[in-house]
């Protein structure tokens, strides 16, 4: 396997998103963005501590851009809860093994619904306060995969989308249902909120590619 990062960016030229994961990676177009930038409104939600797969096909509202891994409503479908970042298949041996906890959040017409059948790693008040503005943090069950997802987020209007995802190893299907964003809206940083474009005026003068890069495979490895 080649680079994850350069095929993930590839694969979103041939799928027609901007092909961007972190604005950290680019940093002349971080600069860019920084001078001129026209961000979303932020977006309410309480984030969910641990992180979460897609077991089926889901729809998911992303809530912000240039976050790895990026954070989302549930709308339809589940999402397998974990402690641990680890590639899907150990993750489903490790529940096996007892070695992870076994939830899993459902939504059916944007209601959320818990099956918890063990929970030992999460704190149990956090998966009990999961409600309709919980945000969990998306991963797929590679890096490649998770690699792909993070940029279909930044090719939508934060808070304002639905994308119908649908994830097997480093495959990523999927369909953006509303919110999707044209190339210059992206590059105007319409996938940012306005407390990320604050953030990135900041960072952007201080920030170094390569420790992103290494940041970014180890959150999600």
């Amino acid at each position: 396997m080649g680079d994850p990062f350069e095929e993930a960016l590839r694969w979103a030229e041939s799928n027609g998103l901007y092909p961007l994961i972190s604005l950290y990676l680019n940093k002349d177009l971080a600069k860019r963005i920084a001078k001129s930038v026209s961000p979303s409104e932020n977006v309410k939600f309480a984030e969910f501590a641990y992180y979460a797969y897609p077991e089926e096909e889901v729809v998911l509202t992303f809530v912000q851009g240039n976050w790895v891994p990026p954070k989302a409503f549930l709308r339809e479908g589940r999402l397998r809860l974990a402690f641990f970042v680890r590639p899907y298949e150990e993750l489903i041996k490790a529940i096996e093994a007892k070695e992870e906890d076994d939830v899993v959040v459902r939504a059916v017409n944007d209601r959320l619904s818990l099956e918890k059948k063990r929970v030992f790693y999460m704190d149990f008040r956090a998966v009990n306060e999961i409600s309709q503005g919980s945000a969990f943090k998306i991963l797929g069950h590679t890096l490649l995969s998770s690699l792909k997802i993070v940029i279909i987020a930044n090719n939508v209007v934060p808070g304002k989308n639905r994308v119908r995802l649908s994830v097997k190893g480093d495959e990523v299907k999927f369909e953006i249902l509303e919110g999707r964003l044209k190339r210059e809206e992206v590059e105007a940083g319409l996938f940012l909120t306005k407390s990320q474009a604050e953030t990135l005026k900041k960072d952007v003068k201080i920030i170094d590619p390569n420790d992103v890069r290494e940041a970014i495979i180890t959150k999600l490895s």
